[in-house]
């Protein structure tokens, strides 16, 4: 093969490898949109956090404090109002409630309270300790639950 045709010859790549070698196209953390839904779902976490953090303070007026129990109960819980198995609807709640819940638990707190609650949220999610005492109550509780079926399971053969 001669000099001037291999330099008009692109280079034969794999196309899964093709766009992290090419120096013109963009890495996947430069595309907005990616990047737009990375922030808002980082922020949706920060927030609910701070909910979670404000939730026993005596300076959030009792209506707000129901919202924002309802609100961190349905984030924290794996039940969901409509499944999420059932096409478009089963999303559409997560999408909806919860950023709805959120702005309004966030209209009702005061805002210093907010504040306060926002920086320790921050600050905790910036060390993010790991939680071993739940992580043991946890495993604990699949071992019992594993023993139990073992067990169970065992009786009904003999």
């Amino acid at each position: 093969m001669s000099i001037a045709r291999s330099i008009n010859q692109p280079n034969r790549q794999s196309p899964a490898n093709h766009w992290r070698q090419h120096p013109s196209s963009p890495s996947p953390v430069q595309y907005p949109m990616l990047k737009r839904w990375k922030e808002t779902v980082r922020k949706l976490k920060e927030d609910i956090y701070t909910l979670y953090l404000a939730a026993n303070d005596p300076r959030i007026p009792f209506g707000a404090k129901v919202v924002l129990v309802i609100t961190v109960a349905y984030a924290f819980s794996p039940i969901d109002l409509v499944p999420d198995f059932i096409p478009v609807i089963g999303y559409l709640d997560d999408l909806l409630l919860l950023p709805l819940g959120i702005w309004l638990c966030i209209k009702l707190i005061p805002p210093e309270v907010l504040t306060e609650y926002r920086a320790k949220a921050k600050e905790q999610l910036r060390q993010h300790k790991p939680n071993y005492l739940m992580a043991g109550v946890i495993l604990i509780i699949w071992l019992l639950l594993g023993y139990w079926f073992y067990r169970s399971w065992i009786a009904d053969l003999d």
